[in-house]
C-alpha cells in the first residue's frame, strides 16, 4: 500500500517492502558497484542500520534506484526480495539532481565521533585506549592540541599492535611541547618502538628508558626540523613526514652506540 505525503518541493510517497527486482539502475547517472562494500555489508548485516531505498518514480511507472546501490545489491545477495523505501515522483534529469546533492551533503561520522560512541558503550579497545591515554596527562580531541590527540587512527593502530603504552612514555617527555601529539610525531615514534620490538637483532637490545632520555633531552622543534632535512635529503622527498620523523629520532638514539647496538631502520 502507497501512503502520499506531501512535501513542500515534491510529492514524496513512503511504500514499504518495494520489491528489489523491480528497482532498476540508470547508469548514466549512477557509480559502479563497489564490491567491497557490498561484501561488508552482507558479513555484517543489521536490519536496524540498513536504511530505507531512495526511489524515483518516473511517469511511465517503472522505478529507479537513486541512492542506496550497494544496499540494493547486498539485500539482494542475501536473498531480500523487498525493501523500505522513500519515492519520489521523478525524471532523469531530477534523479541525476538529486544524486549530487544527497551524495554533496551526506557527512561521514568522523573517526573522533565515532571513537566517542565507542566509548558510550564502552568498547573494550576504545575504553583502554582512552584509559592509556588519560593516565599520561594527555586526551582525546577533535583538533590536536598541546594534550589533545586527534590521531585517533594511529593510536588504534599501535594499541592494536600492543605498543601504545611505549609510544605514550616517549610522548610524555615532551609534555606541553608544541606538536607533541600531532600524527607525524606520534606516528613516527611508533614506527621506532614498533621495528625495534619486532626486529629479533634490535629487539636484544632496545632499551625504552634510553629513547626516552633521548626525548627528554632533544628539543622536539629540533627533532622536527631534522627529520624535515631527512626527508629531503635522505628520503629525496619520498618519505612521509612520520617516516621521517622516526629516522631521526633513530638517529639521536643511536648516537654514542657502538654498531651492533644500534637500531636499524625503520623503514625496512
Amino acid at each position: 500500500m502507497v501512503a502520499l505525503v506531501k512535501n513542500t518541493d515534491t510529492d514524496v510517497f513512503s511504500k514499504e517492502h518495494i520489491q528489489l527486482a523491480a528497482l532498476e539502475v540508470d547508469h548514466r547517472y549512477q557509480r559502479d558497484i563497489n564490491e567491497k562494500l557490498v561484501k561488508v555489508i552482507v558479513d555484517n548485516f543489521n536490519v536496524l542500520l540498513c536504511q530505507p531505498l531512495y526511489v524515483g518514480q518516473r511517469d511511465d511507472g517503472t522505478y529507479w534506484l537513486i541512492d542506496g546501490q550497494q544496499r540494493h545489491a547486498a539485500l539482494t545477495k542475501l536473498g531480500k526480495r523487498s525493501w523500505d523505501a522513500t519515492i519520489v515522483r521523478t525524471n532523469a534529469e531530477q534523479e541525476a539532481l538529486l544524486f549530487v546533492d544527497l551524495n554533496r551533503w551526506r557527512k561521514q561520522v568522523g573517526l573522533i565521533d565515532r571513537f566517542k560512541a565507542r566509548l558510550f558503550i564502552r568498547e573494550d579497545s576504545a575504553t583502554q585506549i582512552n584509559e592509556m591515554v588519560t593516565a599520561h596527562g594527555f586526551h582525546i580531541s577533535p583538533n590536536p592540541t598541546v594534550y589533545g590527540f586527534a590521531c585517533i587512527a594511529r593510536l588504534s593502530n599501535f594499541h592494536d599492535s600492543g605498543i601504545l603504552e611505549e609510544v605514550l612514555d616517549v610522548l610524555k617527555a615532551w609534555e606541553g611541547d608544541e606538536g607533541v601529539t600531532d600524527d607525524l610525531v606520534v606516528g613516527g615514534v611508533g614506527m621506532v618502538i614498533r621495528r625495534a620490538l619486532s626486529n629479533r637483532e634490535d629487539k636484544e637490545h632496545f632499551s625504552l628508558r634510553r629513547l626516552i632520555q633521548v626525548a627528554e633531552k632533544i628539543d622536539l622543534a629540533e627533532l622536527r626540523a631534522r627529520a624535515q632535512r631527512m626527508r629531503v635529503t635522505d628520503g629525496g622527498g619520498q618519505w612521509s613526514r612520520p617516516l621521517a620523523f622516526a629516522h631521526a629520532l633513530r638517529s639521536a638514539y643511536n648516537t654514542g652506540l657502538g654498531r651492533k647496538r644500534r637500531l636499524s631502520s625503520p623503514e625496512v
